[in-house]
């Protein structure tokens, strides 16, 4: 039996004795990073999807004069993975696809540098859909319009600026903040499982909700029914100009309710609740919590 110990421990020593030897002769735990340029260019005038997705790659996208799509991938990563990412665009009919091939990592051990971005310019537009998806970088999009838009990004930021959807505008981020602001939508669906989300003057019916993190809203004045849930955040929404007609209906598990808009009438009001509304109430706030305040202002 001691023997039998004795000899585990001895290939135990080997393969580790193996596995530096290894590392020293290659570059498995090299630190010098290698830049990466990338750049295609596809005729956009017939185009009307587009679809993107990457992993460990922030994406920006903005509209252009040109007639073009024009995509660029830069960054820096580190020597082993110089040839393992690829720019791949494929178009079918009037859908494209943009994606950055990234190949056989899951193979390499020790140390790996990656810092790379995906820049996008789209011809200015209306589009029919668009995609983006990114497993682990931040999603920017600003000025572009739509019929149909959804984003998601595994672990990052998903940024929204002066973007127009004519129907459902879909975004969802796993570990990251959204933040959408100057948009118009027939409807925002926004979920965020651990971050916050913040809407600046957003313009149709908002649903969002987020498991760990809080929600803020300031608009100009009240443009569509809002749906806040918040597991474990608070809820702030504001208005520059007083709603004329609104409905609230605020219910928290343990967080207080606070209303600051003159001429709200309480149908009801305890520490954990409130139902009333101003006017008519032709729009409706409804606002859940599990831990964390509401305040509407």
């Amino acid at each position: 039996m001691k023997k039998a110990v004795m000899f585990a421990f001895f290939l135990i020593v080997v393969g580790i004795a193996g596995s530096v030897v290894t590392a020293a002769t290659t570059d498995v735990f090299s630190l010098e990073k290698r830049e990466i340029v990338q750049q295609e260019e596809v005729k956009g005038t017939e185009i009307q999807q587009i679809e993107v997705g990457t992993s460990s790659t922030n994406i920006k996208m903005v509209p252009s004069k040109g007639d073009s799509i024009e995509v660029k991938l830069t960054g820096k990563v580190s020597e082993k993975l110089k040839d393992k990412y690829k720019l791949v665009i494929t178009e079918e009919g009037d859908k494209v696809n943009i994606h950055v091939k990234n190949q056989d990592l899951y193979f390499y051990v020790g140390f790996s540098f990656i810092e790379l971005n995906l820049e996008i310019e789209v011809p200015e537009k209306d589009y029919q859909s668009l995609v983006v998806e990114s497993s682990s970088g931040d999603i920017d999009i600003s000025q572009l319009k739509v019929e149909e838009f959804s984003a998601e990004a595994s672990s990052g930021d998903i940024t929204i600026d002066q973007m127009s959807v004519s129907t459902n505008n879909k975004m969802e981020a796993s570990s990251g903040t959204i933040n959408v602001k100057n948009s118009s939508a027939k409807a925002f669906d926004v979920g965020a499982s651990s971050g916050d989300i913040i809407l600046r003057n957003v313009d149709g019916h908002v649903e969002a909700e987020t498991s760990s993190g809080s929600i803020e809203m300031n608009n100009k004045q009240v443009t569509g029914n809002i749906n806040a849930v918040a597991s474990s955040g608070d809820v702030i929404i504001g208005f520059d100009e007083s709603p004329k007609s609104l409905s609230v209906d605020f219910r928290g598990s343990s967080g207080d309710g606070i209303i600051e808009l003159e001429g709200f009438s309480y149908e009801d009001k305890s520490e954990n609740s409130i139902n009333g509304k101003i006017g008519s109430g032709e729009y409706e706030l409804k606002v859940r919590t599990s831990s964390g305040d509401f305040q509407l202002k």
